[in-house]
């Protein structure tokens, strides 16, 4: 009896506490409310929430960065509870941290990441009812202190490179004296959870990883490819895209019922609708879904969006797309704010407004 694929958003009842920089802890110790702070909208890394509390100064006060350094000294805890299917295998996935943690689930550590640009996925067993996530975010500072450069990196590499995180994130060497200023680039570390987190009930079948790709030829005309990778035996994929005017394109291919493995489609497309810089013409986007069946029934399904456009640089600075000679005006896009990588669609749609004012393209 197949059903679709479930996903669980972890958003509510998250708090954070600072504890001294330990290497492990014990979670039966931070059963209680003493020190928490309850954050009111989540994704919310740890200077999210110390703003939301007034642990903080406001950002645009004269001297705000050097009256936050302070975090950056202990480690940081984050936790909720969640309710889950009793005795479900399931899998938690966390889409973005920030970055040196350990993932407890019910008193047990499951996890160690520490890498803020991969996200991270485990298999749970078995879930409870009720379920205790706790994600111990080690100091970064204390880190780099224990860590040296090889002697040949000396001089040549900048110690942040040791740990990966954007470089955005550390203090510059010659603020000694912190910065009157926060900006793109803050005099602080942030720290904690920036994207998603998710409770995932899969399927006997499932969708593992695709490769989609929208393909616009010298010729005019398009293919949408899709590479595959399926976990668990299923007997057939299938790709429907559909344009802006609401015309199908589709195409199905037959999977191994007997276990896991890769799979290709292809759907060529005459008269693609184009996607083109500003100013030149629209940005036309295709939907394009891929679902997953096992005994004729639906048992995973991912939606995305693809557009088409051919982008060419026959020499420096000359650019051709769509086969159309274009100068491109652009910029460099910083974080939209230096303390948290969380996405803010408010800052952005100010920024992308003042970005369209500047003709940029």
């Amino acid at each position: 009896n197949i059903k679709v694929k479930e996903t669980v958003l972890l958003e509510k009842d998250w708090e954070i506490k600072q504890i001294d920089p330990a290497q492990n802890i014990d979670p039966a110790a931070f059963t209680n409310t003493d020190g928490w702070l309850g954050a009111a909208k989540f994704p919310a890394q740890v200077h999210d929430i110390l703003y939301e509390h007034k642990k903080i100064p406001e950002e645009w006060l004269v001297g705000w960065c050097r009256d936050v350094i302070w975090t950056d000294d202990y480690d940081w805890l984050y936790r909720c509870v969640f309710s889950g299917r009793v005795g479900a295998a399931a899998r938690l996935v966390f889409k973005g941290l920030d970055t040196a943690a350990d993932i407890y689930l019910n008193g047990e550590k499951i996890a160690c990441h520490d890498d803020f640009y991969l996200s991270e996925s485990i298999d749970v067993p078995s879930l409870k009812e009720q379920n205790s996530l706790i994600i111990h975010f080690h100091s970064v500072k204390g880190l780099l202190a224990g860590m040296e450069l090889k002697e040949e990196w000396k001089g040549k590499v900048d110690k942040g490179k040791l740990i990966r995180k954007p470089m955005h994130d550390y203090p510059p060497a010659n603020s000694a004296g912190g910065s009157e200023y926060q900006g793109s680039v803050p005099h602080f570390t942030p720290i904690g959870i920036y994207r998603d987190v998710l409770v995932v009930y899969p399927d006997e079948a499932e969708i593992a990883e695709t490769d989609l790709r929208a393909l616009l030829h010298e010729n005019g005309t398009g293919s949408v490819s899709l590479k595959a990778d399926i976990k668990g035996g299923a007997d057939e994929l299938k790709l429907r895209v559909l344009d802006e005017t609401g015309k199908e394109y589709s195409a199905s291919v037959k999977c191994d019922a007997a276990k896991s493995g890769a799979v290709s489609i292809n759907i060529d497309i005459e008269k693609p609708l184009l996607w083109w810089p500003r100013g030149m013409g629209a940005q036309s986007l295709y939907d394009a879904e891929i679902t997953l069946y096992k005994n004729n029934r639906p048992c995973d399904c991912i939606k995305k969006r693809i557009g088409f456009r051919r982008i060419e640089n026959p020499s420096s600075m000359e650019f051709l797309v769509n086969g159309k000679r274009v100068r491109l005006w652009g910029g460099s896009m910083d974080p939209l704010q230096g303390y948290t990588h969380c996405w803010q669609p408010d800052r952005a749609r100010r920024l992308f407004t003042m970005v369209e004012n500047a003709n940029m393209n």
